[in-house]
């Protein structure tokens, strides 16, 4: 059974699809070990939302769209750098946000670094807010 890409790659973010991610420039072609068949998805379902409140993201997640927040590593505060480009972080880190428990002040983030974990709302929206950088996938 064949699923849409908008389906199959919140899936892929949400971790309930095993997948691989393969970038060909301007597609991006998903390997569905699940599936029959293969998907490519040329873009069109990612939207900067860069700017957006805590509550937006939380919205964008409570509509099934996985957001990818930009914050730092390990969640430290911000450690600025000059490069030859020009200023930026040093501890630059962007994870999936994708799930949470409003009741408790919890978010729920897929880290490439420390993995799935529930995190404190309040902590998570300091970092974030530093900056405000954050796609979603619709």
């Amino acid at each position: 059974m064949s699923k849409s890409i908008v389906e199959l790659y919140k899936q892929y973010l949400f971790g309930r699809v095993n997948a691989e991610i393969i970038n060909r420039g301007k597609h991006i072609y998903i390997e569905c070990r699940q599936c029959k068949d293969s998907i490519t998805y040329e873009s069109g379902m990612v939207f900067d939302i860069s700017g957006s409140s805590l509550d937006d993201l939380l919205g964008e997640i409570s509509q099934g769209n996985p957001v990818v927040a930009y914050v730092t590593t390990y969640y430290t505060e911000p450690i600025w750098m000059n490069y030859p480009f020009g200023p930026n972080l040093y501890n630059n880190h962007a994870v999936t946000l994708n799930g949470y428990d409003y009741y408790n002040h919890l978010v729920h983030v897929s880290d490439p670094i420390s993995g799935s974990r529930w995190l404190d709302m309040f902590s998570f929206a300091n970092i974030y807010n530093s900056r405000k950088y954050a796609v979603v996938v619709r």
